[in-house]
């Protein structure tokens, strides 16, 4: 049994584990502790718990306290103990009622209690390592106020969506206090790439560099997930040099880029006279790479009709030109990229499901560039301004304090791509040769949090209610937006009964206005 949270009625997870991501995209000493704060009351709502706390571990293990809601002193030693069983068991802790539990029978500032239930959450990251812990719990008596084991599955869920923004905070709290000789350092790691291709040394790429060298010497087809922009074209490379076909082709063909109409002609080639134009033979891309490597870079965005033919090609070894009638053997190890849930797509019918399987032999996922931490930003930084002052011609000397501190706050929805086209723009319009600062970088304030102008979280000078009456206003309009301003097709979207919608409708008189507007123009076609 879930209790009931009055954030967004009866859409549970929309009104917790949904807004806890966009309210922590604030990497920033200075709302920090508001955004901690908000986690806190958003839990203490959502659990009807009497206090909630969040933990980190400071260098020498020990549990350092980043937010606190109602927090008696004489609760501190018990939170303490279960504290540190969870950062050395690194598992969740739940006591119903920990005055039965063996270990505290003898505890005067348990037994005193009427009643004490307990959630204990581990925050992780790479590696199963435990960083930090939630903590909440119940002691206003009587059998009603046990935690059920339900919640404890509740709380794990949003316990993984506040673990990396939290990681990114600390992390960046750290480089915020660097002194000149490690930023130095990281300046000259950006000289430095990895497999040839790739700049940054965090944990997460290191396993991604490691499973690169295990695949490489393979030829089982490969199959890379990521975002736009973070860079699966050099997962390729990287594969084509560490390969034995390293000496073979390796083609690389951007499929949203091929119009529908010729893109078999693209893939497999054609004879002359094959159709109205094909004024001479071509040949297809399978055909070039051939004894090398071909890169399909967004193959989930390929009609079915090429999926069927590509997976063809992947079962026989063998093509055939269009209009042709001889069959071409080949042999390509195929690598792929996506920046979709291909095994989602199959389940709409979208892509097919035994190309699906023949694809994902080996499946690498490129990280974000928010999810590799402040290091390598600052790297990745260091290497484009490296590039950009000597493919323009400008000496200009790093980067202020203030400049790093922005674009590790900084959320880069467009990844690498994006931090490269941000430092090549600071560098051409850079006057000087002074360290770039963070005006400079053209990264606005909205922008650092994440957001656009129009979908801030947090408006200057405004408090956590006001933050969260932001954020309803931004999901209910790009709900009703992505459903047409249909309330029941948007209410099915949040999870909630047409009634809640109409209710936030209410609340935000310019969406009404809106919402009316549309409904009268429907009537009057």
């Amino acid at each position: 049994m879930l209790l009931k949270t009055d954030m967004f009625q009866q859409n549970k997870s929309f009104s917790l584990t949904d807004l806890i991501q966009p309210l922590g995209q604030i990497v920033d000493s200075e709302r920090a502790d508001l955004v901690y704060h908000g986690w806190m009351t958003l839990l203490r709502q959502e659990f009807k718990a009497d206090s909630c706390r969040l933990f980190v571990r400071n260098a020498k293990g020990e549990p350092i306290e980043r937010a606190c809601i109602n927090m008696h002193d004489e609760d501190n030693e018990f939170s303490h103990t279960i504290l540190n069983k969870v950062f050395a068991k690194g598992q969740p802790i739940y006591f119903p009622n920990a005055k039965e539990e063996p270990e505290f029978k003898e505890k005067e500032s348990i037994q005193r209690r009427d009643f004490l239930s307990v959630l204990a959450i581990p925050l992780v990251k790479e590696k199963s390592e435990v960083f930090g812990a939630l903590y909440l719990h119940r002691y206003t008596g009587g059998c009603i106020n046990i935690f059920y084991k339900e919640q404890l599955n509740r709380i794990i869920e949003v316990a993984g969506r506040i673990a990396p923004i939290l990681l990114k905070y600390e992390n960046a709290k750290k480089l915020f206090e660097l002194d000149e000789k490690t930023i130095r350092k990281l300046q000259n790691q950006s000289s430095k790439k990895y497999l040839g291709q790739f700049v940054g040394n965090s944990q997460i790429m290191q396993s991604v560099y490691e499973r690169i060298r295990l695949v490489s010497p393979a030829t089982s087809r490969v199959c890379v997930y990521g975002e736009s922009g973070v860079g699966k074209e050099l997962v390729a490379k990287a594969i084509h040099a560490y390969s034995p076909r390293k000496k073979k082709p390796l083609l690389a063909i951007n499929c949203p880029a091929i119009p529908k109409e010729i893109t078999e002609s693209e893939l497999f080639g054609h004879e002359r006279n094959a159709f109205t134009g094909a004024t001479a033979r071509k040949i297809g891309a399978f055909e070039r790479a051939d004894q090398g490597i071909l890169f399909l870079d967004e193959i989930g965005d390929l009609s079915i009709e090429a999926q069927a033919k590509i997976l063809r090609v992947i079962q026989e070894g063998e093509i055939r030109r269009i209009g042709g009638n001889r069959i071409i053997k080949i042999d390509v190890r195929l690598v792929v990229a996506t920046n979709k849930n291909l095994w989602q797509e199959t389940q709409r019918r979208r892509f097919r499901e035994d190309l699906y399987y023949r694809l994902n032999t080996i499946r690498i996922d490129l990280p974000p560039l928010r999810e590799r931490g402040p290091a390598d930003i600052i790297t990745l930084a260091f290497y484009f301004l490296n590039y950009f002052c000597r493919h323009n011609n400008r000496k200009i000397y790093g980067f202020t304090r203030d400049a790093i501190k922005k674009m590790i706050a900084y959320n880069w929805p467009g990844n690498v791509r994006e931090l490269s086209s941000a430092v090549e723009r600071a560098v051409v319009l850079h006057k000087g040769d002074q360290p770039i600062s963070a005006s400079d970088t053209f990264l606005g304030e909205a922008e650092v949090m994440g957001l656009d102008s129009k979908n801030r979280v947090l408006p200057p000078g405004s408090g956590w209610n006001e933050m969260i009456k932001n954020i309803k206003q931004k999901y209910l309009h790009q709900a009703l937006a992505n459903n047409d301003w249909n309330v029941e097709k948007t209410a099915i979207a949040l999870k909630m009964s047409k009634k809640g919608v109409y209710g936030l409708l209410k609340n935000f008189e310019e969406i009404k206005t809106k919402y009316n507007q549309r409904k009268r123009k429907k009537k009057n076609v």
